[in-house]
């Protein structure tokens, strides 16, 4: 089972036959095209999840609640309009009972997986050292950065829904520090964190004084590549020479001080365990500004 970013964590990403939110993955894609019958519940499956790919099935099964999104980007062979957990228990009541093992995706995930780590380079160890510290029940806001699309979407797993926050559809910079700072109202007692880019950072940085005010221990974790990363390999890619890297780093910590939050730096991936540890049992949010220029 694959989900949509959206739908990270609807199946435990633990269990043996998860995928992960890899639906915008050409392994799985191909892995769809080619199985004998598609079910794509509650999903639009918009431009944002397939990221121009496409995927299809020998028989494509859809359920929404929305009729308008049944055939979207995927012509559905059988149109089921409803309620996805009516329509799944009713489908479930027709299924014959299979006294087999449920078998196991790993090696679609193993494809899947090394497919994403081509892309995510040093985001992985910077996602996994995250998770290291947080417990399972933790809420992680992430943003449009590439340490969230490319890296929390496939490395930051989840064991339930409702445990990753992100904007796969508008891609709008400035969300994961209100997400989390959401989040962290909505279930009070229980941890939150955010892990962004430092572009994505300052265009809701003012939120910090929110976060202070309401005394929340958020470990906000800032992946200050000097600038926007996005645009700076799209300039590579036209062979334009790319800016930001020699810019002077700037005290994010610093500013965190002056909004009233704790603030420390760091350019050691490794650090972040412990840094998120300390920072989930502080008196007020701390700013953790991960130095990463490549």
């Amino acid at each position: 089972m694959a989900t949509t970013v959206n739908g990270k964590g609807v199946l435990d990403e633990s269990h043996p036959l998860a995928v992960g939110a890899a639906v915008r993955l050409r392994a799985l894609q191909k892995a769809a095209t080619g199985s004998d019958a598609l079910l794509v519940v509650g999903s639009e499956l918009g431009d944002s999840d397939l990221w121009e790919g496409r995927i299809g099935g020998g028989t494509v099964i859809r359920c929404d609640v929305d009729p308008a999104r049944l055939h979207k980007n995927c012509q559905a062979d059988v149109a089921l309009p409803g309620d996805a957990a009516t329509t799944l228990r009713a489908l479930l009541a027709e299924l014959p009972r299979r006294p087999d093992a449920p078998g196991d995706a790993g090696e679609l995930r193993d494809a899947c997986r090394a497919e994403a780590r081509a892309d995510a380079g040093s985001h992985e160890r910077i996602n996994g050292a995250v998770r290291a510290a947080l417990p399972a029940d933790a809420v992680l806001a992430g943003d449009s950065s590439q340490v969230t699309y490319l890296g929390s979407v496939h490395f930051f797993d989840v064991p339930a829904p409702r445990r990753f926050c992100c904007t796969p559809g508008y891609a709008t910079l400035g969300y994961g520090l209100p997400a989390a700072i959401g989040a962290s109202l909505a279930r009070p007692g229980r941890p939150a964190a955010v892990l962004l880019g430092d572009g994505a950072f300052l265009f809701s940085v003012q939120e910090l004084a929110t976060a202070v005010d309401l005394g929340l221990p958020l470990p906000i974790v800032v992946v200050d590549n000097g600038g926007y990363g996005e645009i700076r390999d799209q300039q590579v890619a036209r062979g334009i020479p790319p800016t930001g890297v020699d810019l002077p780093v700037p005290d994010l910590a610093a500013l965190a001080g002056a909004f009233g939050a704790h603030g420390v730096r760091t350019s050691d991936p490794g650090a972040l365990t412990a840094l998120v540890a300390d920072a989930l049992s502080a008196d007020r949010p701390t700013l953790i500004h991960l130095i990463h220029r490549e």
